[in-house]
């Protein structure tokens, strides 16, 4: 079954306040070969023979996963979630409210600190190296 997911983004952007938009196939995270291998989302490759399978925490989105995850499946922020005072984007002069801090992610601008991340990748153990 394929549907539509709206995801976080740089690629083929659509604005909505501060925050980028897009739209993508699920095909695309869900590539049609896996289907016709088999390959269930949600099912480990292993555990239905008996086998152990370790499941390791990702260090972008912090959730579980295993070895057999496929691309695509990490959905994270690549920046940090910062704060900025007011008074930057007041005009000169004006200082009422200046003192007043406003957080958002650095990356793509989105205030809420549990909005979903705005880029799409493999997961990535603490055990690995991080990319530069």
């Amino acid at each position: 079954k394929v549907g539509r997911l709206v995801v976080l983004s740089a690629s083929r952007p659509r604005v909505f306040g501060r925050s980028f938009y897009c739209e993508m196939d699920i095909a695309e995270l869900n590539p049609p070969d896996a289907a016709e291998a088999g390959v269930e989302r949600g099912l480990v490759p292993g555990e239905e023979q008996g086998l152990k399978v370790q499941w390791r925490t990702c260090r972008r989105c912090h959730q579980k996963f295993h070895e057999g995850s496929r691309v695509g499946e990490c959905v994270y922020h690549p920046e940090s979630y910062s704060g900025e005072t007011a008074q930057r984007w007041l005009p000169p002069g004006v200082t009422e409210g200046g003192g007043d801090v406003h957080y958002f992610w650095t990356c793509c601008g989105a205030s809420d600190q549990h909005n979903r991340g705005c880029k799409i990748g493999n997961h990535m153990s603490f055990d690995e190296e991080e990319e530069v």
